[in-house]
């Protein structure tokens, strides 16, 4: 199974036209203090949808936070009260199918993300819930409902800075990663090929580890 990481979140932006004011909130532009958020102003919602014209269980998420959400993904665990062979059920297509022995079915958990920037007071766009950070969609509710909360990791941008921020839905706690977190989101390389090529002009770009390759956009 060919998995996706997730290398790098936010690079480039030098010359947009008052990207200060899109994504920092200007009105505290003076102000460097951290962001404070609340997982309780991420409306997030999981249901039955439709990706690409099949069916599938779709992630989405209003941010009522008062800065652009940057990237955001949630992970959900397995319930104490899912069995074994509740387990080997509701996946038995995928583990027939997606070369994974009994015990990795037994283990499986299931992630939502959305890598676009969403600013504070609007929706996100629908994104497939996935299995184990790959490829493989989650396609039945009965798979979902086999999961609870665990844990979030949300990129908050505010004055043009970057601060990343994980939320514990078993003990109900917030914190932010110091050490991912003031970092400037507006730069441009002063490498050799970096002087060659045009700025981009784009929100963000990340890099991906794809098939052994990494691919830039």
């Amino acid at each position: 199974m060919k998995k996706k990481i997730l290398l790098g979140l936010v690079l480039v932006l030098c010359c947009l036209t008052g990207c200060g004011s899109n994504s920092g909130n200007s009105k505290n532009s003076n102000d460097n203090s951290p962001p404070e958020i609340k997982m309780s102003d991420i409306d997030w919602n999981i249901k039955s949808g439709i990706i690409d014209g099949q069916r599938r269980i779709v992630f989405s998420y209003t941010n009522n936070t008062d800065y652009t959400i940057g990237d955001i993904e949630l992970d959900f665990q397995r319930k104490a009260s899912t069995t074994d062979d509740d387990m080997l059920k509701e996946f038995k297509l995928l583990k027939d199918t997606g070369n994974y022995s009994a015990d990795d079915v037994k283990k499986f958990y299931i992630t939502a993300y959305n890598h676009r920037f969403i600013k504070s007071k609007k929706s996100s766009n629908k994104v497939s819930c996935t299995i184990n950070h790959t490829y493989w969609a989650v396609t039945d509710l009965k798979q979902y409902k086999l999961m609870e909360p665990d844990k979030a990791t949300i990129a908050i941008i505010k004055n043009d800075k970057l601060y990343t921020f994980y939320y514990d839905f078993q003990n109900k706690e917030m914190t932010m990663d110091e050490d991912k977190s003031g970092e400037k989101i507006y730069s441009w390389s002063t490498s050799k090929i970096a002087k060659n090529l045009p700025k981009t002009k784009i929100s963000k770009c990340g890099g991906y580890l794809r098939y052994g390759r990494l691919f830039y956009f």
